[in-house]
């Protein structure tokens, strides 16, 4: 299932994992690529310097990628430590 803006509702942000950058929507690329991903760092798994910041360090460009990939303050600074 996909929101408004074409990227998927996931029950887990942890699922993005298992997902392929050639599987994204054009919508779900773009909001990556807002943090700092490329199809070459997914596959590579080299995480953007984007993912070491806590929520209120990101820029607000940042976040509001980070919310619509599913990710909220404690899901994200979760994920970054």
């Amino acid at each position: 299932m996909k929101n408004a803006n074409g990227i998927r509702s996931l029950k887990d942000v942890d699922q993005w994992n298992t997902i392929e950058w050639g599987e994204m929507t054009l919508s779900e690329r773009a909001a990556w690529m807002t943090l700092g991903w490329t199809l070459r760092r997914w596959n590579e798994n080299r995480a953007p310097t984007s993912s070491w910041k806590d929520w209120n360090e990101l820029t607000a460009s940042e976040q509001l990628a980070a919310d619509q990939l599913g990710y909220a303050a404690p899901t994200w600074n979760e994920s970054s430590d």
